[in-house]
């Protein structure tokens, strides 16, 4: 009897039911992985919880990195910028604008005209420092003869011109009065049959609000020769006494064509220096080695307190190897004196 009570007790406590019975201190099993282990979770040392929430599970990006996507922004951002100000009238002068019509001088619109006729002139733009008076409005050829003389000081005109039927205001710039008066002449001996229309040149300009002065001086001025205007056949009805718009030559939008074209070179810039710092971006030129220390605590079986016997019990087996050969050493002196 009492060997089979020995035996049955031996079989309750084999290692199998030990591992199924015996739990930790906090109640799980044993061969189970510590729950707030942070290697297991993947965690890296000093990483919080808004910081991996903010980056997304992804690497974080290096301030230099960061810092070239803000420039490469700042540059798009910038060039669409200075186009949108000119209203991209860098492509409406590569383009050019609509044909000259009644219908298209509508404010805002660009357009591009051949100039081969000029009724009059209703007012002359003069440097600052310039005493001289705006000539008389007397018809073409005799404005453009009394303005001969102020052609170094004048800086821009407002012409009549016919256009199908009905008569539209135009600004010239002062590159474009020395043209402008041979094409007045030309229009005033074509009146008495002296020559035929055969010269021309071409202009492009935005359609803007006429002024109130030059408003006013066109109604005079249409008032006075209307009947005129319409025996020659340059209008097909008396009732244009007032104008609302006027073109504005040499003019892109707000701005004159030349400062368009700084402000598109400008752009232009921009957009280069952006696609050249996104080129660099890809290319991997910005983004700093980013070295992270994972500290991992061991697992259950490598703690720290086993790993210091385990270097205690190999300091311990070293003295035993070289206690041998001492004893032996010992023991052959006596052996020799027995013999």
């Amino acid at each position: 009897m009492g060997e089979q009570n020995d035996e049955t007790i031996k079989e309750n406590t084999t290692p199998e039911n030990d591992a199924v019975t015996v739990e930790d201190a906090d109640g799980s099993p044993a061969g189970a992985p510590p729950e707030n282990d942070e290697a297991a979770d993947g965690k890296v040392s000093g990483q919080t919880d808004s910081e991996e929430n903010f980056t997304g599970g992804r690497e974080p990006m290096s301030p230099r990195k960061r810092a070239a996507w803000i420039r490469c922004t700042c540059g798009v951002c910038a060039a669409l910028l200075l186009l949108c100000l000119t209203g991209f009238g860098v492509f409406k002068l590569m383009l050019g604008g609509k044909n000259l019509s009644a219908e298209n001088i509508t404010g805002g619109r660009y357009l591009t005209f051949k100039v081969d006729t000029i009724i009059d002139y209703l007012s002359t733009e003069y440097k600052a420092d310039s005493s001289a008076a705006t000539p008389a409005v007397t018809g073409a050829a005799d404005t453009a003869t009394d303005t001969q003389t102020d052609q170094g000081t004048a800086v821009g005109r407002y012409a009549v011109i016919p256009v199908g039927g009905r008569l539209a205001v135009v600004h010239f710039p002062q590159r474009y009065l020395d043209s402008a008066d041979q094409i007045a002449m030309q229009t005033y001996y074509q009146l008495y049959g002296y020559t035929s229309a055969d010269s021309y040149f071409e202009a492009s300009g935005t359609v803007k609000k006429a002024p109130e002065d030059i408003a006013a001086k066109y109604k005079t001025w249409y008032n006075t020769n209307a009947l005129a205007l319409y025996q020659y056949g340059f209008v097909n009805s008396l009732d244009q006494t007032e104008i609302t718009y006027y073109i504005d030559v040499d003019s892109t939008g707000l701005f004159s064509d030349n400062v368009c074209i700084a402000m598109s070179a400008a752009a232009a810039l921009c957009l280069v220096y952006a696609l050249i710092v996104f080129i660099l971006i890809k290319a991997g030129k910005f983004s700093d080695d980013i070295t992270v220390e994972i500290i991992q605590e061991p697992d259950g079986g490598t703690d720290d307190d086993e790993l210091s016997e385990d270097d205690g019990t190999e300091t311990e087996d070293e003295p035993e190897k070289t206690e041998a050969p001492a004893e032996e050493a010992e023991e052959k002196p006596e052996d020799r004196d027995d013999a």
